[in-house]
């Protein structure tokens, strides 16, 4: 195996840690009912809280993580040569979009769950109690749990794709790379004849 896939899933798992680390971070962090101040019986105050900064965050680090998974699995597989039609290379491809698919649905609720977040405002009082509709419950915790998925799946796609053989990223044989040379024909005329005017 590659020791480039190796060193890139690794910082890629690294990178992941540290966004699911944040996700579950920001779920414990968020503001709570009883951090909500309520001002003339009329408008609900939301405190300043610091979960934007790390939803925000999470999701930028989710993203390294996965496009590093992306470069050490070759483009998800599909930019390797002859590896198409093996079991592990299958395989691979199908946990690679399984990955693609963890990837958006954790980063769609990072960045659901950032919204409003980090910043002080107020909501219109309805009825008794001022609305959390917003601050939607175990949000951050499942955004962290499916970017754990996303990495774990793409850091297995890019092992089995890279362990696939005929997978390692040389040019196919025979195929010569470069400016085409042409070759002068003995009579000494130019290989493309142009007319004078």
């Amino acid at each position: 195996m590659d020791t480039q896939v190796i060193v890139l899933s690794v910082v890629a798992d690294i990178v992941g840690l540290v966004s699911v680390i944040l996700g579950f971070v920001a779920e414990k962090t968020k503001i709570k009912p009883s951090e909500i101040i309520v001002n003339d019986f009329v408008y609900c105050d939301y405190p300043t809280s610091s979960v934007l900064g790390m939803a925000i965050s999470a999701s930028l680090m989710l993203i390294l993580a996965e496009v590093l998974i992306a470069i050490a699995g070759s483009c998800c597989g599909c930019c390797r040569t002859n590896a198409a039609g093996t079991g592990k290379s299958v395989v691979g491809i199908v946990l690679s979009v399984f990955s693609w698919f963890a990837f958006t649905t954790s980063f769609i609720l990072f960045l659901v769950g950032a919204v409003n977040r980090g910043v002080n405002w107020q909501h219109l009082k309805i009825g008794d109690d001022c609305p959390l509709s917003s601050h939607l419950p175990g949000i951050f915790a499942g955004a962290a749990v499916l970017a754990f998925v996303a990495v774990s799946l793409g850091t297995a796609a890019a092992f089995l794709l890279a362990a696939t053989p005929g997978s390692s990223s040389q040019y196919a044989q025979g195929v010569e790379m470069g400016r085409p040379q042409f070759q002068v024909p003995s009579n000494g005329t130019p290989p493309f004849n142009r007319p004078t005017i």
